[in-house]
Order: C-alpha cells, then sequence, then structure tokens
C-alpha cells in the first residue's frame, strides 16, 4: 500500500494493488430471428394456406397448437433463426493501475501533440 500526500487538499492519495485472479470466461448462448427480412406477401400467403387446410371441428386448445407449430415453420422458412455464442468477458488483461497511468499518459502525450501543431500553424 502506498499513502501520498501531493498536498492538493486535506485528502490523501492511497493506491494500492490487489493480486486476484482474473474472473473466468462464461459463454452465452443467444438465438435471434431477423423479421425484417422476412417477405410479408408470401409470409402472409403461407400462413393463409396452412390455416384454411386445420379442421374446422378440432377443439380450441388443438387449433392453438397446430396456429402455433404453423407460425413457428413460417417464421423458420422466411426468417431463419440464428445461434450466436458470446463470452461475457473479453480475453483482454485486467484492467491495472498501470494500464490506466499508461492510457493517461499516451492521451496526454496526444493533447501536446494537438497543441504544438495548433500553436505551429
Amino acid at each position: 500500500m502506498n499513502i501520498a500526500d501531493k498536498a492538493l487538499s486535506d485528502h490523501f492519495v492511497i493506491t494500492f494493488s490487489l493480486d486476484l485472479p482474473k474472473p473466468s470466461q462464461e459463454r452465452r448462448t443467444r438465438t435471434t430471428t431477423d423479421i425484417r427480412l422476412i417477405d410479408k406477401q408470401n409470409f402472409k400467403e403461407m400462413l393463409s394456406a396452412t390455416l384454411s387446410s386445420s379442421p374446422p371441428d378440432a377443439d380450441v386448445e388443438t387449433q392453438a397448437e397446430l396456429y402455433i407449430s404453423n407460425l413457428k415453420e413460417a417464421l423458420n422458412h422466411h426468417a431463419p433463426s440464428r445461434t450466436r455464442n458470446k463470452t461475457t468477458r473479453s480475453s483482454a488483461p485486467c484492467y491495472t493501475l498501470k494500464i490506466k497511468q499508461a492510457k493517461t499518459r499516451k492521451t496526454y502525450c496526444r493533447e501536446k501533440v494537438v497543441q504544438i501543431q495548433i500553436n505551429s500553424r
């Protein structure tokens, strides 16, 4: 642990580092369907054809299940679903104090270069 008194205020800067293991990578599976790809006219015709062929004397639950299965089939036909695997954490090293200091220094240097270029014009 390091305590520094910069005499900037009545507060002290305390810096420390923790030796913690990197969190494990978890993979998430996500299934999506892009419904913008669906040709509405063809989709409508396909649903109409399947609904007109359903038995009229079936009970409500059977017709609902048939409608849902036909709707899923039509959606998969016109806009197939895609499954993507994504890691919840990137494979980059954890953000440490050294990385933060290096990024701050880089930003400072870039700003100095821009100031010099503006002043030299």
